[in-house]
């Protein structure tokens, strides 16, 4: 009974460590996502999704002709 709560702790032990370790790498994306973000202008973000909305606009149009 010793050897199994023993064994079950260290596979929890190492269980923790790799969700802590995917945590970590997780935030260091958003993280730089966050810079990324506040990098740009509001003013960039808002003519890129313009020039998006346009592109799928005439993508549209022209394919339902």
């Amino acid at each position: 009974m010793c050897c199994q709560v023993g064994k079950e702790s260290e596979m929890l032990n190492q269980e923790i460590h790799a969700l802590e370790s995917q945590s970590s790498h997780n935030a260091r994306y958003i993280n730089e996502a966050v810079q990324l973000f506040e990098q740009n202008s509001y003013t960039e973000l808002f003519q890129g999704n313009l020039r998006a909305s346009y592109h799928l606009i005439v993508h549209v149009l022209t394919f339902c002709r």
